[in-house]
């Protein structure tokens, strides 16, 4: 069944103003200091996210992080960089690396993630 055959309707959304507010309201319901996006496109999937992702799902359990949210998304629209990582952390700007492979996001999560230092090798766009 639809979310609307289950009368799960997300709201329409009115103007540029009410998209912001909404942002707004859905940023504040995160309980999580830290966020970590994935991009899981067909692109990203093809140059080897879903490795990486297991890595990620590893790192986390295996040094018993906890308040991390790790989110799979789809494409970033940054096809020549997949795999692309993003990186949140409490309100400091989103961060983002690519290409990413296993080795990588092992640096990238103990350097950044555990250690707060960007790991400038992998950033996009420096």
């Amino acid at each position: 069944t639809s979310q609307a055959e289950q009368g799960e309707v997300m709201p329409r959304v009115k103007d540029l103003d009410a998209l912001h507010q909404m942002r707004a309201d859905l940023q504040k319901q995160h309980t999580t200091d830290t966020q970590i996006f994935v991009a899981m496109g067909s692109a990203a999937i093809a140059s080897g996210a879903k490795a990486v992702l297991a890595a990620i799902n590893d790192f986390i359990q295996q040094k018993k992080i906890a308040n991390i949210e790790v989110i799979k998304t789809g494409d970033f629209g940054m096809d020549n960089y997949e795999p692309v990582v993003q990186v949140q952390i409490k309100d400091s700007a989103l961060t983002t690396y690519g290409p990413v492979d296993t080795k990588a996001i092992a640096r990238i999560l103990e350097e950044h993630v555990v250690g707060g230092n960007i790991v400038e090798e992998y950033l996009i766009g420096k």
